[in-house]
C-alpha cells in the first residue's frame, strides 16, 4: 500500500494540482469531520422482518428496476442503524446489493441508493469482509468513474472507501490496489471546493497511510 501511495505522490509532483486541495484542507479536516455528519433518516430500529422482505423481493425480481431501486433505498434508510446494518449483511444483502448495481449500472438513482447503502454497511467488520470478497471495491470505483459529475455518488463512494480502509491490512490493500485512491483523487479534482467530498477522501487517504501536510 505504501509503495502504491508513494507512486501516486510522485505522480502529483509531475502533475501539480491533482491533490492540491487535500494539502490545503489537511489542517482543518479532523475538526470538520466531527462537525458534519449526513442527516440520518428516521426509521424503525432492528426491523429484521422488513429487511428479509426487502431482500426477498429484490431476489424474486432481479430485472425489475423499480423494485431494485426501491429496495436499495429502503435498505439505505434501515442501514443507518448499526444492528440493522449487521442483519442486512447476515441475510446475504451485500452480494444481492452489488449484483443489482452491476446489473443496472446505467440507472443513476439505483446506483445512488446502492452506494449510499454501502457506505453505511462498510462500517461493520463482517460487512467489510463481505464487500471485499464480493469485489465491492471494483463496483464502487467503477460507478464513481461512470457518474463522476454526481456529487452524491462521489461523496458516498469516498465514504464507503474510507470505511473499508478502516479495516484490516488486507482490506486496505484491496482499496489501494483496486483503484480506490485514484477514484478519490478524481472525485476531489472533479468537485473542487466541495468540503464533503474532500473530507471523505482525506479521511480515507489518511487511513491508507497517505498523510498530506
Amino acid at each position: 500500500v505504501a509503495n502504491h501511495i508513494n507512486n501516486l505522490a510522485l505522480n502529483e509532483q509531475q502533475h501539480p494540482g491533482q491533490v492540491r486541495s487535500l494539502h490545503e484542507f489537511s489542517s482543518s479536516a479532523d475538526q470538520a469531520a466531527r462537525q458534519e455528519q449526513p442527516q440520518q433518516p428516521q426509521q424503525p430500529s432492528n426491523d429484521a422482518a422488513s429487511i428479509y422482505e426487502i431482500l426477498s423481493s429484490m431476489q424474486r425480481y432481479p430485472n425489475h428496476i423499480p423494485t431494485q431501486s426501491k429496495g436499495l433505498h429502503s435498505l439505505w434508510v434501515l442501514s443507518w442503524d448499526s444492528v440493522n446494518s449487521t442483519i442486512i449483511g447476515r441475510f446475504g444483502g451485500i452480494p444481492l446489493l452489488l449484483d443489482s448495481m452491476r446489473r443496472n449500472s446505467n440507472t443513476m438513482t439505483l446506483i445512488s441508493n446502492g452506494i449510499s447503502t454501502l457506505q453505511n454497511l462498510a462500517m461493520d467488520g463482517a460487512n467489510r469482509d463481505a464487500i471485499v470478497e464480493s469485489d465491492g471495491v471494483k463496483v464502487i470505483t467503477e460507478v464513481m468513474a461512470q457518474f463522476i459529475e454526481d456529487k452524491s455518488i462521489q461523496q458516498s463512494g469516498c465514504t464507503a472507501l474510507a470505511n473499508l480502509a478502516n479495516g484490516c491490512p488486507e482490506q486496505k490493500s484491496h482499496v489501494a490496489e483496486g483503484g480506490g485512491i485514484l477514484a478519490m483523487m478524481r472525485a476531489v479534482e472533479a468537485h473542487r471546493g466541495d468540503e464533503s467530498i474532500l473530507r471523505a477522501a482525506y479521511q480515507a487517504l489518511r487511513k491508507l497511510g497517505f498523510n498530506p501536510e
